[in-house]
């Protein structure tokens, strides 16, 4: 079994580095995912395909991802092998295959090349929320998690522009070799970051090592009521998600005649700013109810994903030919509730999952977002396209699955017990914390019984003259073992 009790929760060396990389390597992540959306009327049209059969390359990707999710999950948690070279690995890899993509000279062979990027950034995925929740103590994790997301809408936005503009130059290609280059040459970056022991900043009780096993490890994981409803409601929204990245493009060019270069430069300027500002707004909204609120995140993200809906229901139906404008406020207005819930949800699920099951709680839940949610929307809206001779008609279940995330998540936020992620209230670590100081180094440590106390983060350059304490609480009385 592991005891570790804990005086102190702060940040540990090396974390803005920590954060700074990975966010960028996640940036990558979308960024390679979703070019393919953007050239998917050019692939269609070079290698004849129908728009279902155009769907089965991002339905590749996501299956072998969610998969492989499993199975680097279950590394990881037996740290089987040093997660840092897990994660250069599969970077490597999905950038490899992003380029190779643009070789493919059928359908068969674009799903093979897109299925093993869901190889690699499922490596990637399963290390790095658990990683970054070692660096940060509970309080500080809905903004560590909300500059993490911001790679999410930025990356695909990037993904919807970089894939338009160079199709429209060199074809759709030549944008898969150019957009998979970068992250060929940044996997190595992951292998310098530091490596905190798993579970430092979290409070773990005695674990009878002899009860553990897969049924009852997977057993624990999906019954621990705060995972089950914040994944119930990720289901949905990843169809929503998943069927508006796949068909968005498609629709505008259909529907309201937009250029493909306009659908990338304003597809992907939406995607950027509503990812920035429903993060943001999402994770302060979070930020400022937790002291007084109980399940402060589950409140603000099923408020924000209801009224997405709604708005998304009114582009979808309201008669705007020849007033693009108007669809494009309506898409980022949709957006920016769809995209509140990444911080609050991320903190949530990573806090309420015990330290040695949450690579394996990580990948079950990529694996049920993932075959419940865009694996099947694409295809699903596109058969409903096929059948009906209507785009429009196969995207309304968008909104709806989107209203269906807002209805799980207040009904977390009415039933469930608490989950403490904020300071204790009145404390001085009640205090908000703020991107700057996350970004910055000036940190606060909170005391695990309850007494807040702030400190300064050492100077992640190493100033400490101690290098065997490097991973340790300042108390001295208190004594970690590694897990």
């Amino acid at each position: 079994g592991v005891v570790r009790q804990m005086s102190q929760q702060r940040r540990q060396p090396g974390s803005r580095v920590a954060l700074l990389t990975l966010t960028f390597v996640n940036l990558l992540n979308f960024m390679d995912r979703y070019v393919a959306s953007a050239v998917k009327e050019l692939l269609e049209a070079d290698l004849d395909l129908t728009d279902a059969e155009s769907a089965l390359p991002t339905t590749g990707m996501v299956v072998v991802f969610m998969l492989c999710s499993l199975a680097f999950g279950l590394i990881v948690d037996r740290e089987w092998l040093d997660r840092r070279r897990v994660m250069c690995v599969g970077v490597f890899l999905w950038s490899v295959a992003t380029a190779a993509a643009g070789l493919a000279q059928n359908l068969w062979q674009l799903v093979l090349f897109r299925s093993l990027v869901g190889v690699g950034e499922a490596s990637y995925a399963v290390v790095a929320g658990p990683m970054l929740v070692d660096f940060y103590p509970p309080h500080e994790r809905t903004i560590v998690f909300a500059i993490y997301a911001l790679a999410g809408p930025i990356g695909g936005a990037i993904g919807y522009l970089l894939g338009a503009v160079l199709s429209d130059i060199y074809g759709w290609r030549a944008a898969f070799a150019i957009v998979g280059v970068p992250g060929v040459v940044v996997a190595l970056s992951v292998l310098c970051l530091e490596d905190p022991p798993r579970g430092i900043n979290d409070d773990l009780e005695e674990k009878d090592s002899s009860a553990s096993g897969l049924c009852r490890d997977l057993a624990s994981i999906v019954s621990n009521p705060h995972w089950a409803v914040s994944t119930i409601g990720q289901v949905t929204m990843c169809f929503a998600i998943g069927g508006m990245s796949d068909w968005g493009p498609s629709w505008l060019q259909r529907y309201h005649r937009v250029p493909l270069k306009e659908v990338g430069i304003m597809g992907g300027g939406i995607t950027a700013v509503a990812g920035i500002v429903g993060n943001l707004l999402g994770a302060k909204t979070t930020q400022a109810l937790a002291p007084s609120v109980p399940n402060a995140g589950f409140l603000a993200s099923g408020a924000f994903a209801a009224l997405g809906g709604l708005v998304g229901a009114a582009a979808l139906n309201v008669n705007a030919q020849g007033r693009t404008h108007l669809i494009y406020v309506m898409l980022l207005a949709q957006q920016t509730c769809m995209f509140a819930f990444m911080a609050p949800m991320g903190a949530i699920c990573m806090s309420a999952i015990p330290v040695e099951l949450r690579g394996r709680s990580n990948g079950i839940q990529i694996l049920l977002t993932h075959i419940l949610g865009d694996v099947i929307s694409p295809p699903i809206i596109g058969a409903v396209s096929d059948r009906t001779g209507s785009l429009t008609y196969g995207m309304q279940l968008i909104w709806v699955s989107v209203a269906i995330t807002g209805a799980s998540w207040l009904a977390g936020f009415l039933v469930l017990p608490p989950l403490a992620l904020a300071p204790p209230p009145g404390g001085k670590g009640a205090k908000q914390v703020s991107m700057r100081s996350v970004l910055c180094g000036q940190g606060v440590a909170v005391d695990s019984s309850d007494e807040a106390s702030t400190s300064q983060e050492e100077d992640e350059a190493g100033t400490d003259t101690n290098a065997s304490d490097e991973y340790t609480n300042t108390d001295e009385s208190d004594s970690h073992d590694n897990p």
